[in-house]
């Protein structure tokens, strides 16, 4: 039978067909040995990732006595520190640091995302050295780090009075600046958006007899809405979580107290450290951003994908 086959087909095929089978069986084995290290770096990754948040989490419902004992245990788990921190005798007043916070971070992503909108769309669709001195400019802008930056603006809040420690004005010494140090990140991502856009959809609109602002905010607008939801979770995080500015601000400040300020208060001997408190502190700070992300989740993977085809 072996002589027949190969006087039929000769050797060389049946040589060739033997190697080409072997080859597809060494590349399913590398495929699947390829899978297993990816799966298997993607669990480190996440139990390294997801550790430190659950930890934080089981020590927020224990005293700082059983934190210090038996920091890894679930024993001694009581709602003490939360009921605490939300009573009327706190030191704290949590609820407006939930409103200060949210008040700061609301209104830079809205600000930021009107403004950066509108300087991406005169970048993307007016051709000229106009619109390349903005790009460039936009994009030196983010060269400066906010540290090179901060002691003249604190400065100038001082001579205008936007430092006022008795005050409400003060919340805009905090949200001036992050405004302006938002803006470059978002024009650029939004500029790479609305070039991806056909342009003959705004030419019809025009043609129709529509103005330039009726065409941004009927049709470019709703079109980028993935791009807006990308910038704004990463805007809103930033902003919410920038300590630096609000302790260099409002540092003495006995009105605006933004949840990173209380904070900050509470693993401070000032306020006589305790670590049952900051942990639940830290876990009363993850709400806001957690809703924002839930409620953007689907908009802010089809902008990523979005990007990431188009550029």
């Amino acid at each position: 039978m072996e002589n027949i086959t190969t006087k039929a087909f000769g050797n060389s095929n049946v040589e060739n067909d033997i190697a080409y089978f072997k080859k597809v069986r060494r590349t399913k084995i590398w495929g699947i040995v390829g899978q297993v290290i990816i799966y298997l770096v993607l669990a480190i990754w996440t139990i390294t990732t997801l550790f430190p948040f659950l930890w934080t989490l089981l020590n927020s419902f224990k005293p700082k006595t059983v934190i210090y004992n038996d920091p890894f245990g679930f024993t001694g788990l009581t709602l003490s520190n939360y009921v605490k921190m939300f009573s009327p005798d706190s030191p704290i007043n949590i609820w407006m640091g939930y409103v200060w916070s949210i008040l700061i971070s609301g209104s830079v992503v809205i600000v930021t995302a009107l403004v950066a909108a509108f300087a991406a769309f005169f970048i993307a669709r007016y051709k000229g050295w106009g619109s390349k001195v903005a790009y460039f400019s936009i994009v030196a802008c983010m060269m400066f780090p906010i540290f090179s930056t901060i002691y003249p603006v604190l400065r100038v809040f001082q001579k205008i009075g936007l430092t006022n420690d008795f005050s409400a004005i003060s919340i805009f010494s905090v949200i001036l600046p992050q405004i302006a140090g938002n803006i470059s990140f978002t024009a650029i991502l939004l500029t790479g958006f609305i070039k991806s856009l056909p342009i003959e959809v705004e030419e019809s609109a025009y043609i129709d007899g529509a103005s330039t602002i009726r065409t941004v905010f009927t049709i470019v607008f709703p079109m980028i809405k993935s791009a807006f939801a990308t910038s704004a979770i990463f805007v809103f995080i930033w902003s919410f979580n920038d300590l630096y500015l609000q302790r260099l601000m409002l540092v003495s400040n006995q009105v605006v107290k933004p949840l990173c300020m209380i904070m900050a208060y509470m693993t401070t001997r000032e306020s006589g450290f305790n670590a049952g408190w900051a942990f639940s502190a830290i876990m009363l700070m993850c709400i806001p951003i957690t809703i924002v992300y839930v409620c953007l989740q689907r908009q802010i993977i089809a902008g990523l994908t979005a990007g990431a085809v188009k550029g």
